[in-house]
């Protein structure tokens, strides 16, 4: 039979990896440009662990990059647009 500790400890080993696989599915989301779905990994984390350190600086710098790069889509549009008029 396990003792209490141990099977603490197990759930600890259980979230921490849980925790880490989160942290680096939401690194490699922002290295591919898919800054909505590394935002939606770090909201998940908020759910279960929301004293990850840092957390808070992710989203909002994730929310930063994202409102840029609609930025940048919607000049671009816009240029495209107006290059086939002329």
């Amino acid at each position: 039979m396990r003792s209490t500790s141990s099977v603490r400890s197990g759930w600890s080993r259980d979230k921490r990896d849980l925790v880490n696989s989160i942290v680096a599915r939401a690194h490699f989301h922002e290295e591919q440009g898919q800054f909505s779905d590394s935002l939606g990994d770090w909201e998940i984390l908020r759910t279960i662990y929301n004293r990850y350190p840092g957390l808070n600086f992710e989203i909002e710098r994730l929310e930063k990059r994202r409102e840029n790069q609609s930025r940048i889509g919607g000049q671009s549009s816009l240029l495209r647009s107006r290059s086939k008029r002329a």
